[in-house]
């Protein structure tokens, strides 16, 4: 077998190793979810490196051929039902409604429900300890005891604002670091940005499912969407976004081109210098949320779509709330255009965000530990994705579609036509279970039959959660086949 991995070939080892891994697929010795050899037997049996092999199977991953499941190995990836675009979207003007769950399941959220799939976020066990980072903190030259008690005014913490400028400053946005502005969170980023441009009856372009949050603050802003289609690969629909543009005012486009959340598809390039060329060209704003950016499950972080913003269209919005841990409530704003006025309403509003918070994140930076951290905590993420797959393909009606995400820590799953998900939120409740269905994602009802899953945690709690949604999902595609 050595012979088959030589330095005469043309391609590289790595991809001589991933096509004997392929042929092996190809001619049914091994079959989908069979693993595959171990990085130590095909090391042995070809006579490579580790290091080759690897690179052979993030490329086999990469290209969709296996997959890869904690503590478990490698394995030949299942034949599954692709999730096919979106074709829900409303072209023109209509104002914001929200589900009939919405607020049953915000009230469900506080009461501590079981909410592990419902809500995304990272695992608790992963994030950073208290004690790391209030010795982070501690070690920031200029900051006191004293110091962390007092008022962090608009536009923030200095120290933190530098070392955010320095971590932009490593995937090409290049910001001035008194332009950087604190808040608590992304979500106030968003509200207070919003908040500032538009009045009541505004258009805002969204992206197609978004974040249910975000439906909710602009019914509260009053203003009216218009839904555009997100591709689960490639993000906001660009030709159905210019058509609307080309026949409608818009006050400001909100999309995260950076794994959105719930479908986790990532814009292309091409894609970013094409929006900023429209908003350009028909004059509007764009609220970017780039809150995912920093857990792509493969390969290096994206470039927001600001990095490509010459003429301060973009509104850069994000936080540390979905990649270290929620409670620090630290977000941030960039745009120079607006930076005052930002700021003032800032102060209006609440004054100033934790200074604690904000000294903590800022020392976690400068302490050099956030890369290391954000390489481990990926890994840790894309296996989760992995592993909570294939349960969902196992054990949910014949038919499911779910959404290979390419960073961020939702899934996407389409159940059958025939699975009414609102009713199955409502059976999964009876039994003290969160779930987010399509329905908290839209304002029409085109994405009933569609549940987003958090890929944060993954433990045998909570794949007997998933097991048992699975369970009531085939329960009622069966009831609803039957009565037909």
């Amino acid at each position: 077998m050595k012979s088959d991995v030589t330095q005469t070939r043309r391609l590289p080892k790595y991809r001589q190793a991933a096509e004997y891994i392929e042929n092996l697929i190809n001619k049914g010795s091994l079959k989908p979810g069979d693993a595959i050899p171990s990085l130590r037997t095909l090391a042995s049996t070809l006579g490579i490196g580790l290091n080759t092999v690897r690179d052979a199977y993030w490329d086999l991953e990469r290209r969709g051929i296996i997959i890869t499941l904690p503590q478990s190995g490698h394995y030949v990836r299942s034949r599954e039902k692709a999730l096919k675009p979106s074709t829900t979207a409303i072209s023109h003007p209509t104002e914001v409604s929200l589900c009939r769950i919405y607020d049953q399941h915000v009230n469900r959220v506080k009461s501590g429900a079981s909410a592990a799939l419902s809500i995304v976020q990272l695992d608790s066990q992963l994030w950073p300890s208290w004690k790391s980072m209030v010795r982070w903190a501690g070690q920031l030259p200029g900051i006191s005891e004293q110091r962390l008690l007092e008022y962090a005014m608009a536009p923030g913490l200095p120290v933190l604002q530098k070392a955010l400028a320095r971590q932009f400053s490593l995937w090409g946005l290049a910001v001035e670091p008194e332009t950087i502005l604190i808040t608590g969170g992304c979500n106030e980023a968003i509200s207070l940005t919003l908040g500032l441009l538009c009045k009541p009856g505004d258009v805002v372009v969204v992206e197609s499912p978004l974040y249910f949050a975000f439906l909710s603050l602009l019914k509260h802003l009053d203003v009216q969407i218009i839904e555009i289609p997100n591709h689960p690969e490639t993000g906001l629909n660009l030709d159905i976004l210019e058509f609307v543009l080309s026949r409608q005012p818009v006050r400001a486009v909100l999309c995260s081109p950076n794994f959105s959340n719930p479908l986790g598809c990532l814009m292309p390039e091409d894609h970013k210098l094409r929006l900023i060329k429209l908003a350009r060209q028909y004059n509007t704003l764009i609220v970017e949320d780039d809150i995912y950016g920093d857990l792509p499950h493969r390969g290096s972080r994206p470039k927001p779509l600001k990095a490509f913003d010459l003429e301060d269209r973009v509104i850069y919005c994000s936080s540390c709330s979905k990649t270290i841990a929620p409670g620090l409530r630290v977000g941030w704003i960039i745009n120079k255009a607006y930076f005052d006025a930002l700021a003032a309403r800032k102060t209006m509003m609440n004054l100033a965000s934790s200074t604690p918070s904000q000294a903590m994140l800022a020392g976690f930076l400068e302490s050099r530990s956030y890369d290391r951290y954000l390489r481990r905590i990926r890994r840790i993420i894309s296996g989760n994705c992995n592993a909570i797959r294939q349960v969902i393909l196992r054990e949910f009606p014949q038919g499911t579609a779910v959404s290979s995400p390419q960073g961020g820590l939702a899934l996407w799953a389409e159940l059958p036509r025939e699975v009414d998900c609102g009713y199955l939120y409502d059976r999964a409740i009876r039994e003290d279970i969160l779930l987010a269905p399509g329905m908290l994602f839209t304002v029409n009802a085109g994405l009933s039959s569609c549940l987003r899953i958090n890929i944060g945690v993954w433990n045998p709690r909570v794949e007997a959660v998933l097991i048992r949604v699975g369970a009531l999902a085939r329960e009622i595609a069966a009831t609803t086949t039957g009565a037909h």
